[in-house]
């Protein structure tokens, strides 16, 4: 595949996306969790400490970074992970979900324009925060992808959320335009294993593997 950041990557990295164990919130509504912050559900619990066990067999040979959005369901299963491979964890604010019906999750372009119009004249008649654009989406993930590289670490673990990664997967693999509102299956404490050489090229080891 064509590079993802070749002017960063100093050394090959590998980059394992995580998406966090199963919330309360996802146990009782059955969908993904975008407008509150619970932590995560007896069987998310679980999940992550499934992870860990299998992140130990995998990498514990190596050093690890560990980041995570801000989100209490991130945050304990990158605590679970980090308790049982005897790591530091770094909070990142840019890991965390978008608002609620943010441009990027829209089919096209033209719904995202038409989305971006609406929002831009609610903003002119009221105070109503305006939601992310999928470019600034975009834009705050290649900032996560910056960092991610110059981890001295050659495993970088990032734990997020479903949209989010789904569109850092999207920035890595079609870095020039990584399109919206295309996506892949990304369960709860999957893995999606991103391997990037010294120039910046990248491959796809598997995407949603759950142990």
């Amino acid at each position: 595949m064509r590079p993802a950041s070749a002017s960063s990557a100093a050394a090959a990295k590998t980059l394992l996306l995580v998406r966090h164990g199963e919330s309360e919130r996802n146990a009782e509504a059955g969908e993904r969790e975008r407008d509150s912050d619970s932590p995560l559900s007896a069987r998310g619990r679980g999940q992550a400490s499934g992870l860990a066990r299998w992140m130990t067999q995998q990498f514990a040979s190596r050093a690890i970074s560990l980041r995570t959005s801000p989100a209490l369901r991130c945050v304990e299963t990158a605590e679970i992970v980090a308790n049982r491979l005897g790591l530091s964890r770094v909070i990142d604010e840019d890991l965390r979900e978008p608002p609620e019906r943010a441009p990027t999750l829209v089919a096209d372009a033209d719904e995202a324009r038409a989305m971006l119009d609406a929002i831009a004249s609610a903003q002119r008649s009221t105070a109503t925060p305006r939601a992310e654009s999928h470019a600034e989406l975009v834009a705050r993930l290649r900032a996560v992808l910056e960092r991610a590289l110059a981890e001295e670490a050659p495993v970088v673990v990032l734990v997020s959320h479903f949209v989010t990664l789904n569109v850092l997967l999207r920035v890595l693999v079609e870095p020039a335009s990584p399109r919206a509102g295309l996506w892949v299956r990304l369960d709860n404490a999957s893995v999606t294993r991103v391997e990037i050489d010294a120039s910046g090229g990248v491959m796809l080891g598997y995407v949603n593997r759950v142990e």
